[in-house]
């Protein structure tokens, strides 16, 4: 994680993660490639419960 704000009834949290390749993708990208990604996740709660899940990245 990499930033974390709470609302009353919604969460947005700043996330950062990688992944490496096993296989040739037909894009060209090639196995053992290292991928490094960031993204956002938000949740909105109802009733004490996650509503809703929007992940943007």
């Amino acid at each position: 994680m990499q930033s974390f704000h709470f609302e009353a009834d919604r969460a947005e949290v700043g996330i950062e993660y990688f992944a490496i390749t096993a296989i040739d993708w037909p894009n060209g990208i090639k196995a053992g490639t290292i991928l490094q990604l960031t993204g956002q996740s938000i949740f909105t709660f109802r009733d004490g419960l996650i509503a809703s899940i929007q992940d943007i990245s």
